[in-house]
């Protein structure tokens, strides 16, 4: 009988605690800090190369890697970011979508090369590769409800 108690009582332990989960927010990598976010299209306006100090951006994450969900793009009014975790150091599901906290640090990224070999792969067809793209050098997302 002491048997089934304790069997009972580890049962309903998770269940105790089940509220507390849920509602915390969807967060994966390193805690986003709770400083005020930078919208995403502001901080592509006044995007400095020079800047490397991580910050926290703003915006939707509307697409993510089908293979393995190891990118997501972050957008915010037609304006988009490529958001890598740091080193692959985590994965995203790759059906997140909504709105977003990225931690991480905003870079250029030069894609000629890709794109010239796009084109010389396809001869006559729209280049689908852009020149440059921006890009979070993600530590930790974290969904806004």
């Amino acid at each position: 009988m002491r048997l089934f108690a304790l069997s009972l009582l580890l049962c309903l332990i998770p269940l105790a605690h089940a509220d507390d989960v849920g509602d915390a927010p969807e967060a994966w990598g390193e805690p986003v800090p709770a400083s005020e976010a930078l919208a995403l299209d502001a901080a592509l306006a006044a995007f400095d190369p020079a800047n490397a100090e991580p910050r926290v951006y703003q915006g939707r994450i509307v697409d993510v890697c089908e293979m393995r969900g190891c990118w997501a793009m972050l957008e915010l009014d037609g304006h988009a970011a490529r958001v890598m975790p740091r080193e692959h150091g985590f994965m995203v599901p790759r059906d997140l979508r909504g709105e977003a906290r990225v931690y991480g640090v905003l870079l250029s990224k030069d894609l000629s090369e890709a794109s010239a070999k796009y084109a010389k792969e396809h001869p006559g067809e729209e280049n689908p590769v852009p020149e440059q793209e921006y890009r979070i050098d993600a530590l930790g997302i974290v969904m806004v409800e």
